[in-house]
């Protein structure tokens, strides 16, 4: 028994000594996330218009079967998914947000940044409208909503 804990307690110190696994974590992180700051912004930002692309897929799912007649508890599955994309959007706008400090040539990426931020308040406050109270009398302001565009 003792014979079998001090093989498992060497074995244990012998495998933190040799940094197993800690070396392949950096290196994908790096890969996944380059190092340059704009690179890393170029990349946030087209990970936020994709994002922005689910969350528009959604809101046009929920128009849809809003305009099909669908009401009440059959739309909660649509209502949580455009609430759960919106909230990926949001997400990833502050990621790109946050990214802008680093890089030196953001100015250039400024409008782009501004307009991601409107479109994800924007497409969060109508989320916020559909989980009100009396969905059905505001059917026609919400299509409205998922329907224009964000304004700059």
């Amino acid at each position: 028994m003792r014979k079998c804990i001090t093989l498992s307690l060497l074995l244990v110190f012998a495998l933190s000594l040799s940094n197993v696994g800690c070396h392949g974590i950096y290196r994908e992180s790096e890969e996944i996330y380059p190092s340059d700051p704009c690179a890393r912004l170029k990349l946030k930002l087209e990970q936020a218009r994709q994002a922005q692309k689910q969350v528009e897929q959604a809101a046009t799912r929920l128009r849809d079967r809003v305009a099909k007649g669908v009401a009440g508890k059959a739309l909660e599955p649509d209502i949580d998914r455009l609430e759960m994309e919106a909230r990926e959007f949001g997400r990833r706008v502050a990621a790109v947000s946050d990214s802008v400090a680093g890089c030196e040539q953001s100015d250039q990426f400024a409008a782009q940044v501004q307009s991601l931020r409107q479109s994800s308040a924007q497409m969060l406050e109508t989320v916020q409208l559909i989980r009100s109270d009396d969905l059905n009398s505001k059917l026609h302001l919400i299509d409205r909503l998922l329907r224009s565009p964000p304004q700059p």
